[in-house]
């Protein structure tokens, strides 16, 4: 009898922790999804910008901004702090959509911010000077072709799966950035990169020059070649391999994290 109640209280226990671990849950995705809310007027105020951005850049020939508009710049990338959201999967055959909150806290603002005034190809430098920031900001899954973003402030910046080219990140502020599994084409990482590791696990970085001051990176599966008969092509420049060793894998060379035997 005693034992056949204590197996109930246990069922019963373990229902009631299932359901508060369900209610936390739903708690979580209801403040994530709030304070997504209160950016609406946040994305209404980054659209008027980037068409003010559109107007004035149509009568200026270098792409440089008025120090008004600058101002309002610097004003939204500070008020586009990151947050958690709920991000939404693209579903494979045969599967339902998931909502899942995001692991770290990004700005798609920042990010949308940083997109609409490189496709008005404006100059950043002044933007950069007069202190606006693109910290936190998320760019994954972009696509970035011929874009200076010498000096930007880019730490935290999340350009997972990105396809980069001729991108110049020269003295950017990169601390902490990733960019897992993108793919990093002719890009230049010059001048002096503040310490902090730069996760470029799985991406593709072929041909692309890096500051022989940068702090070490994470490279784990990094694919730093293509293999041809004539031998290994397209390897960054600079980059610290160490603690790493070369593998074959197909058509590419991967790097693998030594293990100690």
């Amino acid at each position: 009898m005693g034992s056949a109640l204590l197996i109930t209280q246990n069922s019963l226990l373990k229902d009631q922790n299932l359901k508060l671990d369900y209610q936390t849950k739903l708690l979580n995705q209801q403040n994530v999804t709030a304070e997504a809310q209160r950016r609406a007027a946040l994305t209404a105020e980054l659209f008027d910008v980037l068409k003010d951005v559109a107007r004035e850049v149509q009568s200026t020939q270098n792409g440089v901004l008025t120090e008004g508009l600058i101002n309002r710049i610097l004003v939204l990338s500070r008020a586009a702090q990151p947050y958690y959201y709920v991000r939404y999967s693209n579903p494979k055959d045969g599967e339902q959509t998931r909502a899942e909150i995001i692991k770290l806290p990004l700005s798609p603002e920042r990010g949308q911010l940083l997109l609409g005034l490189l496709a008005n190809r404006v100059t950043l430098k002044p933007l950069a000077d007069a202190g606006v920031v693109f910290e936190y900001a998320d760019l994954r899954e972009t696509s970035l072709s011929s874009a200076d973003l010498t000096g930007v402030s880019l730490s935290f910046a999340d350009f997972s799966y990105a396809h980069l080219i001729r991108i110049k990140f020269e003295r950017a502020s990169l601390f902490n950035a990733i960019f897992r599994g993108a793919e990093v084409y002719n890009c230049s990482f010059g001048g002096h990169i503040p310490s902090g590791s730069i996760d470029f696990r799985d991406a593709r970085l072929l041909r692309s020059k890096f500051a022989k001051s940068m702090p070490k990176a994470l490279l784990d599966g990094a694919y730093i070649g293509k293999l041809t008969p004539q031998g290994t092509t397209d390897e960054p420049d600079g980059i610290d391999f160490s603690g790493y060793e070369r593998q074959n894998e197909g058509l590419w060379v991967r790097l693998r994290k030594k293990t100690d035997n």
